[in-house]
């Protein structure tokens, strides 16, 4: 009995010690040309086109997987004064298999915005005005 005991231990023992390859750790950004998406202390930040940005609460992002959620979207347009600051958006989107594909959508000003990023090691810089709208 006692060595059925044992070995059902190290049976045990062993299945919890295996690791997954989804416990790898994701890219810390991801990137469309200039748009990026990175994590920040409050979540995600997803910056899209000039001086637009939509933070992202903290999710449960795993790979091979989707989600929706509520995003507050701003934009600052400097001349014109229809600047928008934490507008409620639905964002959507999904995570590769690999983690190295991020899709993301949501829409503004009725128009669609939809990003397929790729993970990078830095965020893209872009130069830009802040002019439109």
């Amino acid at each position: 009995m006692k060595s059925l005991y044992c070995l059902l231990c190290a049976v045990f023992l062993c299945v919890c010690s295996c690791k997954s390859d989804t416990n790898i750790p994701l890219p810390r950004f991801w990137h469309d040309g200039c748009a990026n998406f990175a994590e920040d202390e409050n979540g995600y930040k997803h910056e899209g086109r000039c001086c637009e940005w939509v933070s992202i609460p903290k999710i449960d992002l795993k790979k091979n997987s989707t989600f929706n959620t509520q995003g507050k979207y701003s934009r600052y347009t400097a001349s014109s004064g229809k600047n928008i600051e934490d507008m409620p958006i639905s964002v959507t989107g999904s995570l590769s298999a690999d983690g190295k594909v991020l899709e993301l959508s949501y829409t503004v000003d009725n128009e669609a915005q939809h990003y397929q990023m790729i993970n990078s090691d830095t965020p893209v810089l872009c130069d830009c005005q802040c002019y439109f709208k």
